[in-house]
């Protein structure tokens, strides 16, 4: 990709951002697969709740 003549930044700086948009994209996916366990964890415990009370005489 071309860079324009104006763009301050250079290789070092460009790798850097790479580098850094590579953690936080990791981050990001460790936060939605957090949030996705949770969900079905609570999805879970609501499912058992109910089948404890079917079972109850």
């Amino acid at each position: 990709m071309a860079r324009s003549r104006n763009n301050p930044m250079n290789d070092a700086d460009l790798t850097e951002l790479v580098r850094e948009l590579d953690r936080l994209e990791s981050d990001l996916h460790d936060a939605a697969e957090h949030e996705f366990a949770a969900r079905v964890g609570q999805v879970r415990d609501d499912l058992r709740g109910h089948a404890e009370e079917d079972a109850e005489p």
